[in-house]
């Protein structure tokens, strides 16, 4: 089961050893219990910075038989039901650091959502001192995630003790984790996978560990932040070994700075990534600079976050379109049939599927597409989606019961499809044009609140 002895024993979590984390730990249980919280309450932690407290307050939710929720961040007020919160809350309870209470639409959806507010500075004066664990099984959840919604409506996932600890295991074999790794944790839990492939890995099987968040925002109190070559620099004089990142604009400047300190280079440093096929650019990277790029690709309600392939780029390696590489072990079994891919595993009986398609060759897998039976894109197909890359470049096709929308992200100008004369006109009831960031949880839109935004501002 998750709890405290499956930290490694030799820890040094930034300057913290295995018997400091404890005691954080034990504050925070003793915290929760005064508070209230039951065994199967629902809890948030937005604590974004994956500082002690964070850590600390992981393993104390675990222990106490509570259900961690993953949320998303609000786009706009109009869509806050639409947030992971709104669609799955209201919530027991949330945990909050003060910047984030008052930051964009976060206290509103926290008020509306997060069940009673616990703030992060109330640990400081709890006692130290084990108090009582619940009878938490095996079986009982500790992650409480959801599809991104991105092929319909979001579904809840549970995870539980046992299936998270298996997964988690197998993560480190998968990214090549080992005592004698140095991890900085700069993505906290609610970043993709974060948390199944990174931090609870790192915890249990390698010694160092470093924090900090990669920002061009003020400092925040008591937080450690780096600008982008701040970071850059932390990573070679500490010699980071293991790192992550969930924005390709961001992995593409890391590359551009760390170049300028190539006399420092001592090491190979894996980047953990996963959300998109790794482009060309980043095959450049790899013969460039010290990084080596783990791209996985897979599902929260089918592999859990795990990785069912993982595309391993280093200096050696030859860029191909869309590839998603192959399955590192035989954890799962993956298939391959006319409705898309399916997946079987010893965690679950009988096969599940994904929404996409999928090509192999040789022990290599491709992505081809969405499945027809994801119901997402309608009669839409490559010929039209080549008119509107011709004209105008990334879009998305969005379809909200009978009426489609074909967004236009960060068009400078409206763009001419000769909606009149293309079969565009008799798909698409709305071109709407939109910044892409405003919309975009790490390296996927939210697709949620973006129907929601939609049917909230056309008929």
């Amino acid at each position: 089961m998750i709890n405290r002895n499956i930290i490694n024993p030799n820890i040094n979590y930034n300057g913290l050893d295995r018997n400091s984390l404890f005691l954080l730990i034990n504050k925070w249980k003793s915290l929760l219990l005064k508070r209230g919280a039951c065994k199967g309450d629902v809890i948030a932690l937005a604590i974004m910075s994956v500082n002690p407290n964070h850590v600390a307050a992981i393993f104390a939710c675990a222990e106490l038989g509570l259900k961690l929720f993953l949320f998303s961040r609000p786009i706009a007020r109009e869509t806050l039901h639409a947030t992971k919160m709104g669609t799955f809350g209201p919530l027991d309870y949330t945990i909050v650091e003060e910047y984030m209470w008052n930051e964009d639409y976060n206290r509103e959806m926290f008020e509306r959502y997060g069940g009673e507010i616990i703030w992060q500075n109330e640990v400081e004066d709890c006692s130290a001192e084990d108090p009582m664990s619940a009878d938490v099984s095996p079986s009982d959840t500790f992650l409480f995630a959801s599809t991104s919604g991105s092929t319909g409506v979001s579904k809840a996932v549970y995870v539980s003790h046992e299936d998270f600890l298996k997964t988690a295991v197998r993560s480190a074999r998968v990214f090549n984790i080992q005592k004698d790794s140095r991890l900085v944790h700069n993505m906290n839990m609610h970043h993709a996978s974060a948390m199944m492939t990174y931090l609870i890995p790192g915890l249990m099987f390698a010694d160092t560990h470093f924090y900090g968040q990669v920002t061009d925002r003020d400092v925040f109190d008591g937080e450690i932040t780096y600008s982008p070559e701040k970071f850059v620099q932390f990573l070679l004089r500490e010699k980071i070994t293991h790192t992550m990142c969930g924005f390709p604009i961001m992995i593409n400047l890391f590359a551009k700075l760390i170049k300028q300190y190539k006399e420092q280079w001592s090491n190979k440093i894996i980047m953990n990534i996963s959300g998109f096929t790794v482009p060309e650019r980043f095959y450049q990277h790899a013969k460039e600079t010290p990084f080596v790029f783990y791209s996985h690709y897979g599902a929260v309600d089918v592999t859990l976050g795990s990785p069912l392939l993982l595309n391993k780029v280093d200096s050696n390696s030859k860029y191909e379109p869309n590839l998603l590489g192959k399955q590192p072990d035989n954890f799962f079994e993956v298939n391959l049939d006319d409705l898309g891919v399916s997946v079987t595993s010893k965690l679950w009986e009988g096969p599940k599927r994904m929404s996409d398609r999928l090509d192999k060759v040789g022990d290599m897998y491709f992505h081809i597409g969405r499945s027809e039976w994801s119901g997402e894109y309608l009669k839409w197909n490559d010929e039209l989606g080549d008119i509107v890359k011709e004209q105008h470049g990334d879009y998305l096709l969005v379809v909200i019961e009978k009426a489609s929308f074909l967004v236009l992200w960060d068009a400078e100008k409206e763009y001419d499809f000769e909606m009149n004369t293309t079969p565009i006109k008799r798909l698409v009831n709305h071109v709407v044009y939109l910044k892409k960031q405003d919309f975009q949880v790490d390296t996927k839109i939210d697709m949620a609140q973006l129907r929601a935004y939609l049917e909230h501002h056309y008929d």
